[in-house]
């Protein structure tokens, strides 16, 4: 359906079912985009580059087989995820979504090998670099569950404390090397670590002058810009400077 409001037309799409959705993910590029439900269906959209409005159902997805935990995209690698609450994850390749892979979260781990023990992943990311992984966070255990492309486990480090999909995300430095970086919120202060081995590349001082809502990079990567709120306003910190390859908190 289209509603047209003055000179802008939103293009709405009506599912015929009555579960919710409850996460959408779009791809760098802004072509695709993947809606799910608490059914574990999956909504492919292509995005018309033209008019970022105007999205096209391409595919419906019904292979998981328990409510939809997580996805994600990578363009670079065309590849997407699809992950559901009992630690099923499935992996398509770009753009016709055609089932490459499937494993079960932490049936590899000798710590979890018990059925019964089902790891949800609640938030994935993917990394083409240093190595292409998957990076899965386990709400329940507070603990980062590292993948190869082809579904094995690599390593696994627990943190002491919680996270979300707001406080984590990956950094890409100018050696086109990822880094994870998290935010504490019980300490207010960033980490910066290194893939799969998670060791610590640095660490800022205790931001305790706002409550942390959001950050993101800045389009030259040189800084992190948190978004946080002080005194019942929304305000802007710029934390981060990236000076001759060292890490330099500000």
């Amino acid at each position: 359906n289209i509603i047209k409001d003055s000179n802008t037309n939103i293009h709405i799409y009506t599912t015929n079912e009555y579960s919710p959705i409850v996460k959408i993910v779009i791809d760098r590029n802004e072509t695709l985009a993947l809606c799910g439900n608490m059914n574990g269906t999956v909504y492919v959209f292509g995005i018309n580059t033209r008019n970022k409005l105007n999205w096209t159902l391409i595919k419906t997805i019904n292979d998981l087989n328990s409510p939809m935990a997580s996805m994600a995209i990578h363009a670079t690698l065309n590849i997407a995820i699809i992950c559901s609450e009992n630690g099923l994850c499935m992996l398509y390749t770009l753009p016709y979504f055609k089932l490459y892979n499937s494993f079960i979260l932490g049936k590899d781990d000798k710590d979890n090998n018990n059925d019964n023990n089902l790891l949800t992943p609640n938030i994935v990311l993917i990394s083409d670099s240093p190595l292409p992984c998957f990076v899965f966070y386990v709400n329940d255990y507070k603990t980062l569950y590292f993948y190869s492309i082809n579904g094995k486990l690599l390593s696994k480090h627990a943190l002491n404390y919680e996270i979300n999909e707001k406080s984590i995300k990956l950094y890409r430095d100018y050696q086109f090397v990822d880094y994870l970086v998290l935010y504490d919120f019980e300490k207010k202060c960033f980490e910066i670590r290194s893939l799969i081995e998670f060791e610590l590349i640095g660490s800022c001082p205790v931001l305790n002058e706002f409550d942390f809502i959001d950050f993101t990079f800045s389009w030259d990567l040189e800084h992190i810009l948190v978004f946080g709120k002080k005194e019942g306003k929304y305000k802007l910190f710029i934390i981060y400077d990236n000076e001759n390859n060292k890490i330099n908190w500000k």
